[in-house]
């Protein structure tokens, strides 16, 4: 039994999340969690004073 969940749990294609009613696989949370990172490190990102200032703008 320890070896049928083993063997399930390491399948890419098992749903790990939700988006709004749309499953994620493993590895498509991976791939998105690779490509954020990515994001990070370019410098693509709002820190908490960018957010504040951009709120301010909102009605």
């Amino acid at each position: 039994m320890i070896n049928s969940l083993a063997n399930e749990y390491a399948k890419e294609d098992n749903i790990v999340a939700y988006r709004t009613g749309k499953p994620i696989s493993k590895a498509g949370l991976y791939y998105e969690l690779k490509e954020a990172e990515k994001e990070i490190e370019g410098g693509d990102y709002l820190t908490i004073e960018d957010f504040a200032k951009e709120s301010e703008k909102w009605d």
